[in-house]
């Protein structure tokens, strides 16, 4: 078995990369996990929470808070399943950047809202900030994760 870890490739497959990967998956996971929970207790207040971004009318605000909760659970649980570990991660990456693209917007506009990421929350410029900081890193972190995965999954040539 070739175990040269001087390429990109044996450096991602080494024990500590390994161990490091999956616990940030674990950390994703546990973070939709908890989000998705979170809003799907109370749909009513997470379409008010997408409302108050003032970006999509009052259907699809709606809409979204009655499916959104899922597919951030569902996605947290199908990241342990290898099969569809680069779907969920693709899927996280891309609400993960559509979240931090709608918390500039709303800081754009000067809105003093909630984020809605978590249920309740506090509003004001500095709640938002602090969601603008850890939507972009969930955002960079699901998109390395999946760029690793499938970099890990690639057939060759």
């Amino acid at each position: 078995m070739n175990n040269n870890n001087s390429t990109p490739a044996g450096i991602a497959n080494t024990v500590p990369a390994r161990i490091t990967a999956s616990l940030t998956l674990l950390i994703i996971a546990g973070v939709f996990l908890y989000a998705g929970v979170s809003k799907v207790s109370d749909p009513a207040a997470f379409a008010h929470a997408i409302e108050l971004y003032r970006v999509v009318p009052r259907t699809l605000a709606v809409i979204t808070a009655l499916w959104l909760p899922w597919i951030e659970i569902g996605c947290a649980c199908a990241i342990f399943i290898r099969g569809l570990r680069g779907g969920a991660l693709a899927i996280l990456t891309a609400c993960s950047v559509v979240f931090t693209a709608m918390i500039v917007s709303a800081l754009a506009r000067g809105l003093d809202i909630s984020c809605g990421c978590f249920g309740d929350g506090d509003t004001g410029r500095a709640a938002l900030l602090v969601s603008l900081a850890r939507a972009a890193i969930l955002a960079f972190v699901c998109g390395a994760m999946f760029l690793r995965h499938a970099a890990q999954t690639a057939k060759p040539a």
